[in-house]
Order: C-alpha cells, then sequence, then structure tokens
C-alpha cells in the first residue's frame, strides 16, 4: 500500500520532463537552423564580392596587356578611348552581362623617366646601358549592384620601357 502512494505521487511527472525535453531540442535545432541561414549569405555575399574583386584585377590586366592603350606621344593628363576618343573614362563589357566597368588610363609626369640602369640576364646581349619610362596609371571600376554583387575600384601604375636615345 506504501508503494502505490509513492507511484501515485509520480504519475504524470514523465509527461511534463518529455514535452521540456522536446521543447529544448526544438530550439536548439532552430536556432541551428538561423546559424546555418546567416552563414550561407555572409558566404554568398563573400562570393560575389570576391568575383567583383577579380573582375576589376582582370580588367587592370587585360588594359595593362595592350600596348595601344599607352601610346608614348602626347601630354600628362587622361587618354582617350577607341570607342570615343573625345572621352577619357572607357567602357569594358563582361560575358556575363551582370558587371559593368570602365576604365581610365593617365599619362603620368615625368613624361620619361630618365637614365634607369638596364639589369638583364647574362643570356641577353643588349648595346644599351640605360632605358627611360613612359609613366601610366591605370584605374578600373567594376559596377555589379544590378546583380547584388557589389562593387570594386582598383587603381594600377604602369611604366612602359622605351629605348634611350645616344646609350
Amino acid at each position: 500500500m506504501h508503494r502505490r502512494r509513492r507511484l501515485a505521487r509520480q504519475r504524470g511527472i514523465a509527461l511534463p520532463m518529455a514535452m521540456i525535453f522536446v521543447a529544448m531540442l526544438g530550439s536548439l535545432i532552430a536556432s541551428a537552423l538561423w546559424v546555418a541561414g546567416i552563414e550561407l549569405r555572409m558566404a554568398d555575399n563573400f562570393l560575389s564580392s570576391l568575383i567583383v574583386d577579380e573582375s576589376v584585377t582582370s580588367l587592370l590586366t587585360i588594359v595593362a596587356q595592350d600596348p595601344e592603350n599607352f601610346p608614348l606621344t602626347g601630354a600628362a593628363g587622361g587618354l582617350g578611348c577607341e570607342e570615343n576618343p573625345s572621352t577619357t573614362v572607357c567602357s569594358a563589357l563582361f560575358p556575363e552581362g551582370e558587371l559593368s566597368g570602365n576604365y581610365t588610363v593617365v599619362r603620368m609626369e615625368p613624361l620619361l623617366g630618365h637614365d634607369f640602369p638596364q639589369r638583364e640576364h647574362e643570356s641577353i646581349v643588349t648595346g644599351v646601358g640605360h632605358f627611360n619610362t613612359a609613366l601610366f596609371e591605370v584605374s578600373a571600376k567594376v559596377e555589379g549592384t544590378q546583380s547584388r554583387s557589389g562593387r570594386a575600384y582598383a587603381v594600377q601604375g604602369v611604366a612602359i620601357r622605351v629605348p634611350a636615345v645616344g646609350g
């Protein structure tokens, strides 16, 4: 009889304990899903900014590798574009269509840096011991705000090697 009274007092405690355990487990799962969603958005934002950063870097590289972008005649200042020589801001096309970009090339003072010593590999033989340089600044801007990718801006200096006259 004494045993029945003890069981009667303990009856019903299992259900509230199970409900508390399920509620705690549910809140833990909801919290983990919420954190995973935030981390997924952070990774997507990082990927988008990385794409824009790489696009502006590749735009600078493409512009810097084309010798026609760096004419050695003329005064210091902004240079015209192929498609419209009256403007100094040139547009760039990206194949994806989600990004748009532009760049400028500026001839810097002095027009020629003089008398730099020439250091070449011993297998290369030249008759000139020095060279001059023409200095340019290339700036590029890429916009990806239409596709929620952000924007990036970068500047790069370019020195074009010009043979020294009179060696």
